[in-house]
Parts: C-alpha cells; structure tokens; sequence
C-alpha cells in the first residue's frame, strides 16, 4: 500500500472557482460532466488552508494571488472537493456528514493528506512571492 502514498491518484479540479460556478456536475440524464483537473499524490495535498490563500472560493483573494501562492507551496486544498468533517470552511459542530464522506476523508488522511497548511508552507509561499517580486522589479 505504500505505493498510494506516492503515486498521484486524487483528482482535484484545476481551479476552484471553474468548479464552485457548476451547479451541477451531473447532466439530466445523470451523466458526468467534464471537469478539468489533475492528480496529485497525498502529500501534497491538504484539508484546509485556515490563511485562505489556495484553492479559496473567497472573492478577497485575486486568481493572480492564489495561483502565486499554489506555485510556492506546491500544495492544493481539497476540503472543498470532498466535504467531510475536515473539510475547509464545512467543518463546524452542527455539520452532518454521510458515511461515505468520512470514509473518503479517513482514506486521504491515512495514505498523507494533513489536515493544513504547515508554518514551512507558508514560508515557502513568502519566498516565492520574494522572487515573484523581485523579477518583477528587475532585481
């Protein structure tokens, strides 16, 4: 099974707000619709980012910033994609979750995904947009 932790086979869509604007992500008939995307391998995957700079459906972060921030951390945030008791904004004590969402999320956690961004993230985004900066300014 350690191969699971390695390998990439957890899709999350390519972006966050191409996936909140589907309503539905199955058509009439209960077919699939396309949603692009990739897969990532568990470690490099979170439930949350409390910082709400990656994979945020807020309006308070420009697509520039969250792309900028993905790229230096080389992370993505999946709570939104698979609600469940970590899940990012969806997690509060009131919440209900099904047996399934659970089970997804306990699968994720055991093969790598933490549950947050770790402090050298965040470093790592900083030193990222130092050098986005930086090459920006000439220097």
């Amino acid at each position: 099974w350690s191969f699971l932790q390695k390998e990439r086979w957890i899709f999350v869509p390519e972006y966050p707000r191409l996936a909140a604007g589907r309503q539905h992500l199955f058509d009439s008939q209960g077919e699939c619709k396309h949603v692009p995307g990739s897969w990532y391998a568990p470690a490099s995957l979170v439930f949350k980012d409390p910082a709400r700079l990656l994979d945020t459906l807020s309006s308070n972060t420009m697509d520039e910033a969250n792309d900028l921030a993905r790229e230096g951390c080389q992370k993505r945030v999946v709570g939104q994609y698979y609600l469940g008791p970590y899940a990012s904004s969806f997690a509060c004590a009131s919440a209900t979750f099904r047996a399934e969402q659970l089970e997804v999320q306990e699968l994720f956690r055991k093969f790598g995904v933490r549950d947050a961004l770790q402090w050298e993230d965040y470093v790592a985004i900083l030193g990222h947009v130092d050098q986005y900066v930086g090459k920006m300014c000439g220097g």
